[in-house]
């Protein structure tokens, strides 16, 4: 299993892929301006490299397409064989605790949650289907709202899993997109404990 769970969330249908966002963004908007590597309400760090996946891309959205509201984002990558991207944004209005359980906290994982099913109706995804969850999960200390999905990657066929976490930390969204093919370098044991090195660098 991904993570361990804890108890069974029941919510009812993610964000799109990082390199995907990237990508509109650099065709549609002023150049990118990268994300800190600090972020700096929640002083998360991003290094180059976390264990063997790379900073890809970053991007601050408010000073690439004035919206603040949207926060930053950080792509990591390994071989083109699993990209994951952390999301870290406000609240529109108010403030949120740490944590899982706001009502905020679950409407950012409902409109993730719709998105990835919306990639999938415009052909990011074949064969999109729920493995785990949604439920709560642990991933380096935090508690998230998780949910993982299997599908087939359209253009090569390739079988890949898709998940989705969110949780509130020091009041901000802390929102993960992991989405990585099926080999075996990356069984579920190896993506876990990537999973887990992640969260565990990032809150040093």
């Amino acid at each position: 299993m991904l993570v361990r769970k804890f108890c069974t969330f029941t919510a009812v249908c993610c964000a799109l892929l990082a390199f995907t966002v990237g990508s509109a963004i650099a065709q549609n908007a002023p150049p990118r301006i990268p994300a800190p590597d600090r972020e700096p309400v929640t002083g998360l760090v991003f290094p180059a490299e976390i264990t063997n996946a790379r900073l890809a891309t970053s991007v601050d959205y408010g000073k690439t397409m004035n919206r603040p509201d949207l926060g930053y984002a950080w792509n990591y990558q390994t071989n083109q064989q699993l990209f994951v991207t952390l999301y870290v944004y406000p609240p529109r209005t108010g403030s949120i605790p740490d944590g899982p359980m706001d009502d905020a906290v679950l409407a950012q994982f409902q409109r993730a949650l719709a998105d990835i099913y919306e990639g999938a109706k415009l052909g990011r995804y074949d064969q999109l289907k729920p493995v785990d969850g949604p439920d709560k999960c642990t991933i380096g200390g935090l508690t998230f709202l998780c949910t993982t999905l299997s599908a087939i990657q359209p253009t090569t066929k390739k079988p890949l899993h898709t998940a989705l976490m969110v949780t509130g930390y020091r009041d901000r969204f802390l929102k993960l997109r992991l989405d990585w093919i099926d080999t075996p370098a990356n069984s579920r044991t190896a993506v876990d404990g990537f999973m887990q090195t992640l969260i565990n660098t990032i809150r040093r």
